[in-house]
């Protein structure tokens, strides 16, 4: 789960450990829970029930990007963060300077596009959550077989790509951190790390690792 600066605090519901899925680069920059995600649980869909306009006002498909606009487009780019090199020419996200895909993890999603539904915890699908979380933006389930992101609505949210209208968040960077704990990360104590416990301003800063 992840929370605002003005609301410290995290403990994530569920979270599946992959010390061999990532190379890592610093210890400070995340933590390893002890569990499993096996290897051949890569793919990831979104449930596209989002009910912010701004999750879905990119309407503009890019090239690097084929077939995918709004919420998923900034899902797909945030999954593909943590591969080990640049998706495509890693073009699609003017925030990074050094493009995206360039995690430099042993990892790299199989992207599903939209899914019909939020699936069961093992479903391994993004989707928002009705409701509030006192606080808590998202969250990601577990069991040994897959996960599923869960963001709540009571947040504006925006797609991107750059920076979000204001009062919004970015949905690429929160689920870049939320997909850092399906694969088995923990917290960073650094702060601004993509996986630090705490969110700060809309977001944006965590959406590269």
């Amino acid at each position: 789960m992840l929370r605002s600066f003005a609301r410290m605090g995290f403990s994530a519901l569920a979270l599946c450990a992959a010390g061999a899925l990532v190379a890592p680069r610093s210890t400070r920059a995340y933590s390893v829970t002890g569990w499993s995600l096996g290897l051949d649980q890569r793919k990831v869909g979104v449930f596209d029930n989002f009910t912010d306009a701004t999750a879905n006002d990119n309407v503009a498909q890019h090239p690097n990007w084929p077939g995918f606009t709004g919420v998923e487009l900034a899902c797909w780019k945030a999954v593909t963060e943590w591969q080990s090199e640049l998706f495509g020419d890693g073009s699609g996200d003017p925030l990074q300077s050094d493009g995206v895909g360039s995690g430099g993890a042993n990892f790299a999603p199989a992207w599903c596009g939209s899914v019909t539904g939020i699936g069961g915890a093992n479903g391994d699908v993004i989707s928002e959550l009705q409701g509030s979380g006192g606080g808590v933006h998202a969250f990601t389930e577990f069991v040994s077989s897959g996960w599923r992101i869960r963001l709540y609505s009571e947040w504006l949210w925006d797609d991107g790509p750059g920076a979000p209208v204001p009062g919004a968040l970015d949905v690429q960077a929160v689920v870049t951190h939320e997909y850092g704990h399906a694969l088995g990360l923990g917290h960073s104590t650094v702060a601004g790390a993509t996986m630090a416990s705490t969110l700060s301003g809309d977001g944006t800063g965590s959406s590269s690792i």
